[in-house]
């Protein structure tokens, strides 16, 4: 399917822009065209450094990994993840 190379590809320049210029929005979208591809669970790992990293920060990353927790069925952590404060 061409939806499919079409994702593939984007994970993959993904994937070589953030070896070229690593930042936490690289890691981001690179982690929502792999929950595209591979589900949930492998863009939640893409942003477990940043989740840590970036704990008590009112970010994009927490409405991204609110997103994924709750497709992958987590729906308290994905509360928990949609309260979080304001910086």
């Amino acid at each position: 399917m061409q939806a499919d190379a079409e994702r593939a590809q984007t994970v993959a320049l993904y994937r070589l822009l953030n070896e070229l210029a690593p930042g936490p929005m690289v890691t981001l979208n690179q982690a929502a065209a792999a929950a595209m591809m591979d589900g949930p669970q492998a863009g939640l790992a893409l942003l477990e450094p940043l989740h840590d990293r970036l704990r008590g920060h009112r970010t994009p990353l927490h409405a991204v990994r609110a997103y994924l927790l709750e497709t992958a069925g987590d729906h308290a952590a994905a509360a928990a993840e949609y309260r979080l404060p304001r910086a």
